[in-house]
C-alpha cells in the first residue's frame, strides 16, 4: 500500500507540473496534437476508473513526454487475481481433484456431491493494438449422482461489454461402458444453461454434449461434440463443433487445450496448461488464437480454481 501511495503522489506531482504547461492554448494545442490527446485536454485523457491509470506522464529535464503503459489492464488483473487467490485460499485444506472447464469448454469432471468447486478466468491481452481483459466467475455445487448445478458470470470486460450475464444451469455426466471399458473412460457430458443479460439483452440459452474417452497407457483424455447458444454468451446464436485435450505429464501437471469452432465471442483455439497446488487449488495459464480476427484477439488465458468441501 505504501509503494501504491507513494507512485499515486508521483502521478499527481507529474500531472501538476503538466497543467502549469497547459496556461497557453497554443502550448496546450501542442502538446495534445503530439500525444494524440482529445480535444476535451489533459482531464480527458487521463480517465481513472476502478484502479485504472490510463497514463503516466512525467517531466523530464523540463520538457512533457508521454509514457503510456499497460498499467490499467495489468493492475486490474493483477489485483482481480489477488482478491481471488486471498478469497478462496483461506477456505479449506485438501487436494485438487478435477476441474470443470478445460479453458472455456465444458470438462468430462463433475463436482462431487455436498462440494463446491470456484473458479475465476480472466483472458487479456496487455500490448496494443486492441488490448483487452475479460473475465468469467464460474461456480458449481455437487448434487450427486454425476450432478452439478453451475452458475456462472459472463463478460465481466474491458473495454465494457455491455452485456454482463448470470447464467444459471446443470451438467450431467453418464458413464458409458464402466464395466466393460473401465480404463478407457467413456463418458457423456450434457449440460444446458440459461443466460440471463443483466444489461438489458434479455433470456437466452446455451446448450452442449459432448463424448470423450482416455486413452490407457498415455492417460490422454480427448473429448468431441457440439454446443449452441445464443447472444448473451457468443455474442451471436450459434452452433458449432467443441472439442478438448487433456494429457497429464506428473501428478500435478498436465498439457491441456480446447476449441470452439465458428465465428463468434468464444471461437478460439486455447492450449496451455494446468498446475495442481496443495489445499484443492489448481492454476491455469494458456494462449488462446481466434478462429478469425471477427472472434476476437490473441491473448493470455489465466485461471484460478478451487475445491470447497
Amino acid at each position: 500500500m505504501g509503494g501504491w501511495n507513494k507512485a499515486n503522489g508521483q502521478v499527481h506531482e507529474s500531472l501538476a507540473k503538466t497543467r502549469g504547461l497547459l496556461k497557453s492554448p497554443i502550448r496546450a494545442r501542442e502538446i495534445r496534437d503530439a500525444n494524440d490527446m482529445p480535444s476535451g485536454g489533459l482531464d480527458g485523457a487521463l480517465p481513472l476508473w476502478d484502479g485504472y491509470v490510463e497514463a503516466v506522464f512525467s517531466t523530464m529535464t523540463g520538457r512533457f513526454e508521454r509514457q503510456f503503459e499497460a498499467v490499467a489492464l495489468v493492475s486490474f488483473w493483477r489485483g482481480r487475481f489477488f482478491c481471488t487467490l486471498m478469497l478462496t485460499a483461506a477456505l479449506c485444506p485438501g487436494f485438487a481433484q478435477a476441474q470443470q472447464t478445460i479453458f472455456n469448454v465444458p470438462s468430462a469432471d463433475v463436482t462431487p456431491k455436498g462440494e463446491i468447486f470456484l473458479q475465476h478466468e480472466s483472458q487479456f491481452r496487455t500490448w496494443r493494438p486492441g488490448r483487452f481483459i475479460n473475465s468469467t466467475e464460474y461456480s458449481a455445487f455437487g448434487l450427486g449422482h454425476g450432478t452439478e448445478l453451475d452458475v456462472t458470470l459472463f463478460n465481466v470486460n474491458a473495454p465494457a461489454s455491455d452485456n454482463i450475464t448470470l447464467g444459471v444451469g446443470l451438467k450431467k455426466i453418464v458413464p458409458l461402458f464402466p464395466q466393460k471399458f473401465p480404463r478407457q473412460e467413456f463418458k457423456l457430458t450434457v449440460g444446458q444453461l440459461v443466460p440471463v443479460s443483466l444489461q438489458g439483452q434479455g433470456v437466452g440459452n446455451w446448450s452442449y454434449a459432448h463424448l470423450s474417452a482416455r486413452a490407457p497407457r498415455l492417460k490422454t483424455r480427448l473429448a468431441v461434440g457440439v454446443s449452441t447458444g445464443t447472444r448473451q454468451i457468443f455474442g451471436r446464436t450459434t452452433v458449432g463443433a467443441i472439442a478438448t485435450l487433456e494429457q497429464p505429464v506428473t501428478r500435478r501437471l498436465s498439457l491441456q487445450g480446447d476449441w470452439y469452432s465458428g465465428t463468434h465471442a468464444l471461437g478460439f483455439l486455447i492450449t496451455g496448461f494446468s498446475y495442481s497446488l496443495p489445499n484443492n487449488t489448481v492454476l491455469f495459464g494458456g494462449y488462446q488464437i481466434p478462429n478469425t480476427p471477427r472472434c476476437g484477439r490473441q491473448g493470455f488465458v489465466f485461471e484460478f480454481a478451487k475445491y470447497v468441501k
